[in-house]
């Protein structure tokens, strides 16, 4: 079974908030006024925020323990981390009572198109309530242009990748 990469897993989970209800913009790292987030999403009526820790590895949530932050901020309501659904059983292990989860898991609708796999999220506990801040409408637009700060950076992978498709189609080799 092929894993399930960070970035599969931001897709998967931001199809599973809904990013025409939510705004929704992976790897805050600076200019909002908080610790590192995988992913934070605001929920465009409510100005409620929800962390999205995501996990891949038991080695990456164990590390994630020793961060000084502890993933609290009184700007987060909601707390869930996602994880492939065979690290479920350690989620929960590691995880306390007040984090919500979120599982993803590849699956294969046809096993004789086995290329035709999509993830599959699903909600296994949900987060329970850290305070009541609602993001004010100058501070989702900060998050918001932060977000859309990273779409050129991946347009820029798309071209270099088609590029190196051709490259390879065409038969000149790109090493």
């Amino acid at each position: 079974m092929i894993k399930i990469s960070t970035t599969e897993m931001e897709i998967a989970i931001a199809r599973h908030f809904g990013f025409r209800a939510n705004y929704i913009v992976p790897n805050i790292s600076w200019g909002a006024g908080l610790h590192e987030c995988d992913m934070l999403v605001i929920n465009c009526k409510t100005g409620v925020a929800t962390e999205i820790e995501i996990k891949i590895s038991i080695s990456d949530l164990k590390a994630d323990f020793k961060k000084r932050h502890g993933h609290r901020s009184k700007k987060i309501k909601y707390l869930y981390y996602a994880v492939p659904l065979s690290m479920l059983g350690a989620c929960k292990e590691f995880l306390g009572e007040s984090t919500g989860i979120i599982t993803v898991e590849r699956v294969i609708p046809d096993e004789r198109q086995p290329w035709t796999t999509f993830l599959r999220s699903h909600l296994h506990r949900r987060a329970k309530k850290n305070g009541d801040y609602h993001w004010q409408e100058h501070e989702i637009l900060n998050v918001t242009r932060l977000g859309c700060m990273r779409i050129w950076a991946l347009k820029e992978t798309v071209v270099s990748k088609h590029r190196e498709i051709l490259q390879i189609k065409n038969g000149n080799s790109i090493f």
